[in-house]
């Protein structure tokens, strides 16, 4: 069994970046990249452990490491964008104490050379009072629990189809357990975006295909799990629920500037689906990798003009990042250029590939597009497994719990 480059990233918490030779801007995304890893700061020659109070014990641990002795991890070179997931049980029948205890212990070389430890001290009252669990939930966090679970599950099996089975079921009992045993209750404030984080997550390309081939196809998917195993919980949730900005009057409102306090104002979001975009609108989804601006078919003559230099909407001209802001005087260029800066420097890299899609124009970039339009049905797009809408998946959800409660 040979070592793979996977198995590197894995065990010693790397970073993977993988390109293929269609991707039209991967030459800027290889040097912002590199150029990100050279100038980060890691913690070298680090090793981390997770101290838990007596009654408890650690069952699972996910993410990039490898273990050094029982509960001691070798993080080779740790930083802020990666995160280990722990899962708890209790060990004995009842808990000795009303509060569980955690300590982080991480030692660690500075880029200086200096040997320091850092260590982190952190109590949690325990209750049985299930309102006060379900609201201190958090959404991102509990998906982000699955995709590890389900990423760790592939290790184990390739079948793709039975990782879904199973994080569909557990999101089922999860979205039951919290709107009172049926699904069809109200779900509490903590919990409202759970369902189509869910649902994104269940939708996302790393659980495309029944089985695992050896093809190009193949070490795409593998590098997007390399990268989501390692992920922090907000630029996970974004990966399976994108931002899609609607710009179509942001030259004409107070958007996409600074207040007097210095804070950015965004655009604001739409839902996504199909029936929130208009043929005269334009619109920018940050699905946390890569940007898309979305150009209706019927946008108005001014703003084609002045943003992308085009006197009309045309399927033939070629549109890149060079083609943008023609008229520089004009409001609309100004705040777009505002909002690609800002969204940019969010990246762990400071930098994001710019793509642009017309409306209609059936090509693959199109249909990338359109299968983030996660609350829609993705019946025209034939790599889709999980063909449900948000409402379809509600529904299912709400007859799966059911079926396993006798109908109660």
């Amino acid at each position: 069994h040979g070592i793979t480059l996977g198995e590197l990233v894995r065990f010693l918490s790397g970073d993977v970046s993988y390109y293929t030779k269609t991707e039209p801007n991967w030459l800027a995304r290889l040097y912002f990249e590199l150029r990100a890893a050279l100038c980060r700061d890691y913690t070298w020659e680090s090793v981390f452990r997770l101290r838990v109070s007596e009654g408890w014990r650690l069952s699972n641990i996910m993410g990039a490491y490898s273990v050094k002795s029982h509960d001691l991890l070798t993080t080779t070179n740790f930083d802020e964008n990666k995160t280990l997931v722990y899962e708890l049980d209790l060990a004995e029948a009842i808990p000795r104490d009303p509060w569980v205890v955690f300590q982080t212990a991480l030692l660690f070389t500075t880029a200086a050379g200096e040997r320091r430890i850092r260590v982190h001290n952190y109590a949690v009252l325990l209750t049985e009072d299930r309102n006060a669990v379900l609201e201190s939930l958090d959404s991102g966090a509990l998906v982000t629990h699955l995709l590890r679970q389900g990423l760790s599950r592939l290790y184990v099996s390739p079948d793709l189809t039975t990782i879904r089975t199973y994080l569909y079921q557990q999101v089922a009992a999860i979205i039951a357990a919290a709107s009172g045993g049926t699904g069809r209750g109200e779900l509490p404030a903590s919990l409202a975006q759970f369902p189509l984080t869910a649902l994104g997550l269940l939708k996302h390309p790393v659980f495309l295909g029944g089985f695992l081939d050896f093809n190009v196809e193949a070490d795409t998917r593998n590098a997007m799990r390399l990268v989501l195993n390692m992920l922090t919980v907000d630029d996970t949730t974004q990966r399976f629920v994108p931002y899609l900005f609607d710009l179509t009057n942001i030259a004409y409102e107070e958007t996409a500037i600074y207040d007097d306090t210095g804070n950015f104002i965004f655009p604001g979001c739409v839902s996504l689906s199909l029936s929130s975009i208009r043929s005269d609108g334009l619109y920018l989804m940050d699905d946390g990798e890569t940007l898309t601006v979305y150009i209706g078919s019927q946008l108005d003559a001014t703003t084609l003009k002045d943003l992308f230099g085009l006197d009309s909407f045309n399927y033939q001209a070629i549109l890149t990042e060079d083609n943008l802001y023609r008229n520089g005087s004009a409001v609309i260029c100004e705040r777009f250029a505002n909002l690609l800066a800002v969204l940019r420097a969010r990246k762990s890299t400071g930098w994001a590939a710019l793509h642009f899609v017309r409306q209609a124009e059936s090509t693959v970039a199109e249909t990338d597009f359109l299968y983030k339009l996660i609350e829609d049905r993705p019946d025209k797009d034939t790599r889709a497994v999980y063909k449900v809408s948000y409402g379809e998946f509600f529904n299912m959800i709400v007859k799966f719990q059911a079926s396993t409660s006798g109908g109660r």
